[in-house]
């Protein structure tokens, strides 16, 4: 069922947004014909944007900022195992579905994750929105589990929920 135009692509990205009480706000801007931020049923938060440079797709996106507790943990290893650690995320996540990219690109010592799924418009559907949710989300958890696992859980008032944007 695929759409022609950037307003037939958001018309459907809203009214799904909305049928599924994830939609949070809509943002305009110089570079986007629409933007539209969300947080899923169990708190991811992610926009779904369609950049004016990228002709006839969408994106799904999501960013994960390392929490504060885990960003000095990560500084405090030592080179090679800390190397190791991010080396394995970035590994695994190569088989999540979603394209990422870290802040900054290069280097071990990273304070964000950036996780997309492209969705081009002869294929978007509701289907397809579900689909590129989902892998975002798992990428994400995947990344937080991860680090939870090897630095430990964070102990102060911040959440890794408000890391999620």
């Amino acid at each position: 069922m695929g759409v022609d135009t950037p307003e037939e692509a958001s018309a459907l990205v809203r009214r799904w947004l909305v049928d599924r009480n994830c939609l949070v706000g809509e943002e305009a801007g110089a570079d986007v014909h629409f933007q539209y931020a969300a947080r899923n049923r169990i708190g991811v938060n992610f926009v779904v944007v369609q950049p004016k440079a990228l002709v006839r797709s969408v994106l799904v996106v999501a960013r994960l900022t390392l929490h504060p507790e885990h960003f000095k943990a990560l500084q405090g290893m030592e080179a090679e195992e800390r190397h190791e650690l991010i080396m394995d995320i970035r590994y695994k996540l190569l088989l999540s579905g979603a394209a990422f990219h870290t802040d900054p690109q290069e280097g071990d010592i990273i304070n964000s994750l950036v996780f997309e799924v492209e969705i081009a418009y002869d294929e978007l559907s509701e289907g397809r929105l579900i689909d590129a949710v989902e892998r975002v989300q798992r990428s994400l958890l995947y990344v937080v589990w991860r680090l939870t696992d090897a630095l430990g859980k964070a102990h102060n008032s911040e959440d890794y929920d408000m890391m999620v944007q």
